[in-house]
């Protein structure tokens, strides 16, 4: 019982803080425009949904539709407006993004893989 307590006490704060940093570091990622940097933080394979393109796609080909997504759209801020936790124990965010053709809402999914926390699905949908 003590070691379960001790791992509850230590590890549970260290991945809600991991978690909390790179969600920063998208968010940020986001407001930027940056395709590579929120590269960084995608999974292998991304189930991927922006206007016409859906599927699950390779993190270098997500990168690739992420960047034509923001150099047709260039993004001017990323608001959150809601977090959670999912049933399978992944963290998921809706926010909304500001562009200078219109705003989008964005929602993505992050799992815990080995080296941290990473997208594993992203939708950017045109708000109405």
């Amino acid at each position: 019982m003590k070691h379960f307590l001790t791992l509850v006490l230590f590890v549970a704060p260290t991945l809600l803080f991991a978690q909390v940093s790179e969600q920063k570091a998208i968010h940020g990622a986001f407001e930027s425009g940056d395709a590579k940097r929120l590269g960084t933080y995608l999974a292998a394979g991304v189930d991927l949904s922006i206007r016409d393109v859906e599927g699950v796609y390779s993190q270098d080909q997500t990168i690739q539709i992420l960047t034509r997504f923001f150099s047709d759209n260039p993004p001017s801020l990323f608001k959150q407006i809601h977090s959670g936790k999912s049933k399978s124990e992944d963290y998921f965010y809706i926010g909304d993004l500001q562009t200078s053709k219109g705003n989008y809402r964005v929602t993505y999914f992050l799992k815990n893989a080995e080296n941290g926390f990473v997208i594993k699905q992203l939708r950017i949908e045109q708000n109405p």
